[in-house]
Parts: structure tokens; sequence; C-alpha cells
């Protein structure tokens, strides 16, 4: 029985796929053959055990199909896929492609981080569960623990050190997903994300941030983590993974997760990258640039919206864009005297209203005058990419107060 879990395991760890691979000239089962003994100095299609056809099916699907998926190196697919075993708890298998992953040059210190991460996302029982695994393989290779130390932060440091990694790649954090967590306990969640997943793992040694978020985006898969996958798309694209490197690691994990949780993290890859790609349509349209992540007012956001200062002189101004849906909070302008705003439509399609009053299209040339100490809000159309020149009008005693955001049924009642 021992014999054929391990023969199942060794399988299974077929699914590594990496670049040692293929030429045009090779069919499935040549690949197939050749990844396998790459991987595990063995042979494959023996036709050997108690289930050699689907241990046929298998074998041929991971290595001489999903292998020839993408351009993956040998030590990104075994990384890949041990961490998606890993997420999923299926230790004997994890035990199989640890083995291999060593074999094809992952080191011990780099296969220990891949565990590691799992926690923030798996929780610490399940994660400990992966490295006693991959310990058991270590000991089995004379390799002696505990390894070297890959921490870079003391106590001191941990939170600027997360914070540095987290605003540059996830700008705003959870901050509105958090706001009002009875308590206030949500801004104590905010801080554990910064500290301990940014500060204590994401600052860690062995692995660069790249490859980190290309390892998380497969647990998030693997999870079938929805909202959080579309978060970490972008977070990848900052690291500097490509569309296609994030597509070709969910196909890596396909064989170990099935179909309906590759397809939907597949879905999510195709809409931000159409979503890019209306982002740069909506430049060229437009003689003003769209500007950098609006991060520092994003909780007062539904949806991305990006800032571009144009002028800080005479009056200063800055353009607003707002991607198809995004709208801010209601807000008010305060003033004792003067004040307000005015804003200039430049591009796209939005809308402006005030509280009482019906929403008012915004279209390229429109101009709307906020009046200080009155409340209102403006976003983009549902269908659209929008921007506007926002102009403060000066004033005695001003500020601004964000208020509660626009509900899905209020927008969602605005007429064309």
């Amino acid at each position: 029985m021992k014999k054929v879990i391990g023969i199942i395991a060794l399988a299974l760890a077929g699914s590594l796929s990496a670049t040692a691979q293929t030429t045009d000239n090779m069919n499935r089962i040549e690949v197939c053959k050749q990844n396998y003994r790459t991987l595990f100095g063995g042979e494959a299609l023996t036709g050997q055990g108690t289930d050699p056809e689907m241990m046929d099916i298998l074998q041929k699907f991971i290595f001489g199909e999903v292998f020839q998926t993408g351009e993956l190196t040998l030590k990104q697919r075994e990384m890949i896929t041990c961490i998606t075993l890993a997420t999923m708890q299926t230790l004997p298998q994890l035990k199989a492609h640890a083995g291999a992953a060593l074999n094809v040059g992952v080191t011990p210190e780099e296969l220990r981080e891949v565990m590691y991460l799992t926690a923030p996302f798996i929780g610490f029982p399940k994660m400990l569960n992966a490295v006693g695994a991959v310990n058991e393989v270590f000991k089995e290779r004379g390799i002696s623990l505990p390894l070297e130390k890959q921490g870079t932060v003391t106590e001191e440091t941990r939170h600027e050190a997360g914070k540095a990694i987290q605003d540059k790649h996830y700008p705003g954090g959870i901050a509105s997903v958090m706001e009002g967590v009875p308590g206030d306990m949500g801004k104590d969640v905010e801080q554990f994300l910064t500290d301990y997943f940014f500060g204590d793992i994401y600052s860690r040694g062995a692995l660069d941030l790249r490859t980190r978020e290309l390892l998380g985006y497969c647990v998030l898969t693997t999870l079938e983590a929805e909202s959080q996958l579309h978060s970490h798309y972008h977070g990848n694209i900052t690291a500097g993974n490509s569309p296609e490197i994030l597509t070709a690691a969910v196909i890596q994990c396909l064989p170990y997760i099935g179909f309906p949780a590759a397809i939907k993290a597949l879905r999510i890859i195709k809409e931000e990258t159409a979503d890019a790609d209306g982002k740069a349509a909506f430049q060229r349209e437009m003689i003003f640039p769209i500007g950098e992540p609006n991060t520092a007012y994003a909780k007062y956001f539904i949806g991305n919206s990006y800032l571009a200062p144009i002028s800080k002189e005479q009056i200063p101004f800055s353009n607003v864009t707002f991607e198809p849906g995004c709208r801010n909070n209601w807000h008010i302008h305060h003033a004792t005297k003067g004040g307000g705003q005015m804003l200039v439509c430049v591009a796209g399609k939005g809308w402006y209203q005030e509280e009482g009053k019906p929403a008012v299209q915004m279209l390229p040339g429109d101009v709307i005058h906020i009046p200080a100490n009155v409340k209102h809000w403006h976003g983009a159309a549902a269908d659209s990419w929008f921007a506007h020149l926002a102009f403060e009008v000066p004033g005695e005693n001003t500020s601004n107060e964000w208020l509660e955001p626009v509900t899905d049924e209020e927008y969602n009642r605005l007429e064309e």
C-alpha cells in the first residue's frame, strides 16, 4: 500500500512543468517521458501499478501537455506545484514534489519560504503541516535543520518595512473593507496585514517579491478567493509578472485544483487584462495624463481612481480619472466664506449629484460648479472611463468632510 501511494505521489509530482522541456517535433508521449526523467530520474508510462490506465492519462496530461503550456522554468513550476499542494494539504504528493523541487534546483531555503508564505493565506496549523512534510524530505536528503535564518526585520522595523511593500503593491490596503467593523477593530486587522503579512513574511529573504506575488496568486487560485484574485492581479503586475506568466501559473495549478477553480482565475485575469487595455485606450483619447493610483484617498472611493497634478502654481488643479463604475463617497467642501470646487470634464462619461437633486450627466466640455457646504458625489458611468479637472475654489476656513459611500442601489438607479 505504501508503495502504491508513493507511485501515485510521484506521478502527481509530474505536474511541475518547466523549461527543460520540449521541441516542436516531439509528441506528448516523448515530452512526458523526457520531463518525468528530468524531474525524477525514473520512467513514466510503465503500465504498472493498480491503476495503469489512469496513471497513463495523468502522466501524459501533466508531463506531456501542461508542461508545454506557457513560459515557466522548472523551478517556477515546482514551487507553484508545491505551494498548491501545501494549500490543499495533500501532504504525500507534497513530499514527492518537494523532492522533485530540490532535484531541479530549488534550494532548501527557497522551498522553506514557499511553505512559510502559505501561513497568512491558510493559517498557521496548515502551514506547519506542510513544513513538517517538507522537513521530512530534508532529513531524508541529509539536509541539516534548522536552515539559515531569512528574517530581515526587527520589532522596530517590521511595520515600516511592511508598509513600504504594501504601499507599492497594494495602495490603500484594506482600509475601505475594514471601515465600520464593530468595535473599530478593523484598524487592528489593517495593521496585522501590514506588520505580519508584508512585514514579517513578505520581507524575508530567499524569495524575491516577484516570486512571492506569483506564488500567492496560485494560493488564491486554489482557494477560489475571487476578490483577492482581482487585487493580487495588480500586485503581480506591479511586481513584474506579466498576464501571460500569471496565466501559465494558473494552468500549472489546474491538474491539482481542477477546471472550475482554474477557469475562475483565468476569467479574472482576462477581465483585468481587458481593463488595462481600456485604460490605455482612454489615455489615448485624453490630452491630460491619467496619473498614479489615488492611494491617499482610496478609502473614500468605490473602485479605482487616479490622480495627476497638472499645476501647483497660481490656481492649483489636478486631473482625476475614474475607471468604469468608480465613484467617490458623498462629501462636503466646507467653508465659512467662498470655497467649493469646480469640475471640468475632459474625457469619457460621468455623473455629478447633489443631495436631494437628480444626478447630472457629465460629458467632455461640461463644467460643474459645486457650492461650498453642499453634500454631493461624482464619478464615472458604469460603462465608461471618466476624467475631470478639479479646481479648488479659494475660501476661508476650508475643509473637506468625507461621508458615506454611494450605495450600489443609488448608483444603479441613475438613468442615461
